[in-house]
């Protein structure tokens, strides 16, 4: 699932008018990712109140990768960090700034970025005598984990569920051809622990479709969130044993790994995150919200009360049609599980 949805360029002619800065943000990331952090712990919020630093020895390069209206890419190593100015978006590996700060950052594709004191700078133009700007890495983090001691839905509500989003917001969505057949068959591959068969389709899926982030791999995103779900949650009702882990440890590792060489950039970072059991907010939203018992009687009298519903229109509503994969993605996911453990009776 990508963001931004809008793919055009940034007008990066003009020069800045300012003078040296720090712009403060929030951050979101896995510490030992960035060798700035280290010590701090993985996922630790990170402080910086000092001024650009503009001689220290960097503990890491990297580069600006690609920018859109409301999103930077910086390549550093093997993370792909994503500045934006949506703090709505919630995507792991990201840093929000706010959209005036955002729209200050004058940069271009391939600009040199270091990283020196947990701050990120930039050399705002190809002259030297420019300044240089910071972006501080302060916290605290996002969250971009399912939370645990979570109750699943009893089956039959999960099935309304289903139901109830294929025909309001999926309404005869599908993934590209092809896709859509061998979705289930690598589904069942990873049911029977079929490691080699679960290769071959990730190879035939992966990288399949058009833009930033291709259909199956947003779908894979929803089928690696509903795992994570699973795994992360704990409970004693009746579901835990018709709704098993859909996906054994090793997958969501096998899936980054294929990923590095056969999609965008953009994609394997959330693939790769994925596969750290990290994901953008409305896709946790979305998955909590299907897959969460309801917390009073009365909110099994409607499948999606209104906050449900919100974090369903938030995920579909992500990029052209990135949104609507995933959730396509985690809808075929669970109904596997329910024809191979639990057949509702209608």
């Amino acid at each position: 699932m990508h963001y931004p949805a809008d793919p055009n360029p940034k007008n990066n002619t003009t020069p800045p008018h300012h003078a040296p800065r720090t712009i403060h943000a929030l951050a979101s990331y896995l510490a030992d990712d960035f060798p700035a952090t280290a010590g701090a712990g993985a996922g630790a919020a990170i402080t910086a109140t000092t001024p650009p630093d503009t001689n220290s020895t960097s503990t890491a390069l990297g580069r600006v990768h690609s920018i859109f209206t409301h999103a930077i890419n910086i390549s550093i190593g093997d993370t792909l960090l994503t500045l934006c100015d949506d703090p709505s978006a919630g995507i792991p590996d990201s840093v929000v700034l706010s959209p005036a700060d955002f729209a200050r950052l004058q940069l271009r594709c391939d600009d040199p970025v270091r990283i020196a004191r947990h701050q990120l700078l930039f050399a705002s133009s190809p002259t030297p005598t420019t300044p240089t700007t910071a972006v501080a890495l302060t916290g605290p983090n996002y969250d971009n984990r399912f939370p645990s001691n979570v109750s699943i839905a009893l089956p039959t509500l999960l099935h309304d569920r289903l139901d109830a989003i294929d025909a309001a917001f999926l309404a005869g969505h599908r993934l590209p051809a092809g896709a859509e057949e061998r979705f289930p068959l690598l589904l069942a591959a990873i049911a029977a622990a079929d490691h080699a068969a679960c290769a071959t389709h990730l190879r035939a899926l992966i990288g399949l479709g058009p833009g930033l982030t291709p259909a199956t791999d947003d779908a894979l995103l929803g089928l690696l969130a509903v795992h994570a779900f699973l795994t992360a949650t704990t409970t004693t009702t009746t579901a835990a044993t018709a709704l098993p882990m859909p996906a054994r440890p090793q997958f969501p590792a096998l899936v980054s790994r294929l990923a590095a060489t056969l999609t965008t950039a953009v994609s394997h970072k959330y693939l790769r995150c994925a596969a750290q059991d990290r994901f953008a907010q409305p896709l946790i939203h979305s998955v909590l919200a299907i897959m969460t018992a309801p917390t009073s009687p009365q909110a099994t009298t409607a499948p999606f009360p209104t906050p449900d519903a919100s974090a369903l229109r938030r995920l579909v509503a992500t990029g052209h049609s990135s949104g609507r994969d995933t959730l396509r993605g985690v809808v075929l996911t669970i109904r596997r599980i329910f024809a191979t453990h639990h057949a509702p009776n209608r």
